[in-house]
Order: structure tokens, then C-alpha cells, then sequence
């Protein structure tokens, strides 16, 4: 045997001793192994070993490797770079790839991170004690603009919390619609910002529950569109708590309509009521009114407990039509004062007193 061949044999030998092909009457590779059949040694430099393999099969691959780093064409048709032991998986140490422009185009893409516990470093706070800062297992650093898109499919992104930190604008764009759904239904979406804008047609609110607002300062609903309805349909009440004044001005009609009683009152004020146009009022059942002419508090007291004033703008500046009697009764006495005659016209006039003075 010459030298040289004497050399690969050697060579040969070694491999074989580090793991690279399987013991003779081994079925299966084990973690590590390569072949199972022959191993032939290219060449040997520095540490480096080249070499070609094959199995019982008739498979074959080709391998570069120290022992540590490995550049392996597997039986299977794959590329294999591994940093760790030669083997087809395994990390030890990094992949560093510099290029100009660097394009990649394959059917599908796998990328398995294990991540490393050891990928941390201690950092002086300042004040004499160290803060531990933890590496990503995953980073990406971009100078520049980051186009990712999907043609035809879908693009799904999985982790306990994600962040998206924009530093000065983010934009969610969608062709149909955007959803946000938070713990399927059951969850909760916090907005946090100084202001809020909705620029929408339509805006629908479906709740489920309660819905409260705790505003500090104005509240404003301007419905530009001539025609338009505020509606409150509910099953339950309304209550308003007003501090201050409470005013509604409506420019057509102003309709008012229970099914129950309507009750209006003053607690500590009064009651104005002003029509420039005609007043009807239309009662089906009785109508009583009790006037007790107690002044408020800080007013003059009234020198009537109840006045009307009646203008001469018609003939008649007062009519009373009754279908029963009609009767006055006055503690204090009845008094009656015209500037035209009085007409009493009855089938039967009676007039009762302890002193009838006629004058």
C-alpha cells in the first residue's frame, strides 16, 4: 500500500472513530451518523476532514467538517450548515452571512429558534447594582423600509403578548374589515390616547351589558342632515340627573305622550308656561286645582292668590259655558266690579243674604 493510500485509510479510521458512519450490523442511524454503509475521505488540512458517504441503500452525500462546524449535503437532496457537532442538527456557534443584495426563493420556509438561556449579560444601573437584560432568541433589525406580503393566503402571527410600537403613526388598513376580538367574545380592548376620532357612515353598537360613560367635560351630538331622528327605544326607564339648567329648544313640534300619569314639579322654584299662539286644553276626567299662594323664600307675598288677566282684544274677554250648576263660594266675602252693565237672565233668579244692598 502506497503512502498516500496508507494516509486516506488512516484518515478514514479517524472519521470513522468521531461517529461519522454506522458500526457493520447497525439498521438504523443513530443521533449523529450519516451513513451506515461506506465513508470515503477526500481530503484532510488543518483539522478540516472532506469527504463522501454512502448507505446499504444506494443513497449517498458529501460532508465539510472540523468536528464542530458542518457544511453537509444530505442523502435527502437538503443543504445542511450546522454550528454545533457534525450532524444534521445541533447549534454551537453562528451563521454569519454578509452580502450586497441577498435573495432567497424556496416552496416553504421552516425556521426552528430553541432559543438560549445563556443569552444574557449583566448591565450597571448606576446606582452600584446590576440589572440582567435578555437577549430575543429572534431578532430583526432593518435600516430602512419592511415589506412582508402574502399572495392569496393568509399571514398569522402567534405569541403570548405582541407589541406593535410605532413612533410616530400606525395604520391597520383592510380591503373589507378590520376585527378586533379580544378572548373570543369575553375578553376586554383598552383604548388609552388624549383624543378619539371615528370618521365612519355607520356606526352600530351591539351591548350585551352595561354601557357607561365618565365624562369630564362636554358632551355634543350635531346631526347635520335636515330630516334626521334621535331615537331611545327601551324597555326599562330614562332618568336624568341635572345640576345645573336643563334646556330644549325645538324649532317644530313638541309632543309629549304617556300611556300613565305625567307629573311636573318645582321642589324649591316655580312654573312658567308661555304660548305666543293659541292654548286648548282638553281634560276627559275631573280637574282640581289647589293654590295655596305661600310666597318663596326672598319674595314679596302676593296681594292675590290667584289672578287672571284677560285682554279686550275680542268681543267677549271672558266666556264660561256649564252644563250643571255653577257654584262660588268665598269665606271672605264676593265682590264684583264692571264698568257695563250686568244682565242676569234666568227662568229663576234667587238672591240670598242677611243684607242685599242695591244701588
Amino acid at each position: 500500500m502506497s503512502k498516500n493510500l496508507q494516509k486516506t485509510s488512516e484518515n478514514q479510521k479517524t472519521f470513522e472513530q468521531n461517529g461519522a458512519p454506522r458500526p457493520e450490523g447497525s439498521d438504523e442511524l443513530e443521533g449523529g451518523q450519516f451513513c451506515n454503509a461506506d465513508f470515503n475521505v477526500i481530503t484532510t488540512k488543518h483539522g478540516w476532514t472532506m469527504g463522501t458517504y454512502t448507505n446499504n441503500d444506494g443513497t449517498s452525500g458529501y460532508i465539510l467538517t472540523n468536528g464542530t462546524s458542518i457544511f453537509h449535503f444530505d442523502t435527502a437532496g437538503n443543504i445542511i450548515l450546522s454550528t454545533g457537532k457534525p450532524a444534521q442538527a445541533g447549534c454551537g456557534g453562528k451563521v454569519i452571512i454578509r452580502a450586497e443584495d441577498k435573495q432567497e426563493k424556496a416552496k416553504t420556509t421552516s425556521i426552528h429558534i430553541t432559543g438560549n438561556d445563556d443569552q444574557k449579560t449583566r448591565v450597571k444601573d448606576g446606582e452600584g447594582g446590576e440589572t440582567v437584560e435578555e437577549y430575543p432568541p429572534y431578532s430583526l433589525f432593518v435600516e430602512g423600509d419592511i415589506a412582508i406580503e402574502s399572495q392569496g393566503g393568509e399571514v398569522s402571527i402567534k405569541a403570548d403578548n405582541i407589541t406593535l410600537n410605532a413612533v410616530n403613526v400606525l395604520t391597520l388598513r383592510a380591503g373589507e374589515a378590520i376585527n378586533l376580538e379580544a378572548g373570543q367574545g369575553g375578553g376586554k380592548v383598552n383604548v388609552l390616547t388624549g383624543d378619539y376620532n371615528i370618521n365612519a357612515a355607520f356606526c352600530n353598537n351591539t351591548i350585551t351589558g352595561g354601557h357607561y360613560i365618565d365624562n369630564s367635560g362636554e358632551t355634543t351630538v350635531n346631526q347635520v342632515l335636515p330630516g334626521t331622528v334621535t331615537a331611545i327605544n327601551t324597555v326599562g326607564g330614562v332618568n336624568y340627573l341635572v345640576r345645573g339648567e336643563y334646556n330644549v329648544g325645538v324649532l317644530g313640534d313638541y309632543n309629549l305622550a304617556s300611556k300613565g300619569n305625567i307629573l311636573f314639579g318645582s321642589l324649591t322654584g316655580g312654573l312658567g308656561v308661555r304660548v305666543l299662539g293659541k292654548s286648548y286644553e282638553s281634560v276627559g276626567g275631573n280637574k282640581k286645582s289647589v293654590i295655596f299662594g305661600k310666597p318663596l323664600s326672598g319674595v314679596d307675598p302676593p296681594t292675590e292668590t290667584f289672578q287672571q288677566t284677560i285682554s279686550g282684544a275680542a268681543p267677549v274677554s271672558y266666556a264660561l259655558r256649564a252644563m250643571q250648576k255653577i257654584e262660588n263660594k268665598a269665606v271672605a266675602g264676593w265682590s264684583l266690579s264692571t264698568a257695563a252693565p250686568i244682565d242676569m237672565k234666568g227662568s229663576v233668579v234667587t238672591i240670598l243674604g242677611s243684607s242685599i244692598f242695591l244701588n
